[in-house]
């Protein structure tokens, strides 16, 4: 977050939120645990920045996110 916050975007695309960890969660890149911390923090993020995050998570032909 110290990134986002230095670089001062109207926007920031994170493509793809499944090779995205986060410290606060346990599991691998990936997991449901570690996908939900990533995207809390990026929408608090948002909020208290009013910048807008486009988040993408690929999903494979069993609906699994990939």
């Amino acid at each position: 977050m110290k990134t986002l916050s230095q670089s001062k975007s109207d926007f920031v695309v994170l493509d793809s939120i499944s090779v995205i960890t986060s410290d606060e969660a346990t599991g691998s890149a990936g997991s449901i645990s570690q996908v939900k911390a990533v995207a809390e923090a990026m929408v608090e993020f948002g909020k208290n920045s009013q910048t807008t995050i486009i988040m993408i998570g690929h999903v494979n032909k069993d609906g699994n996110l990939a």
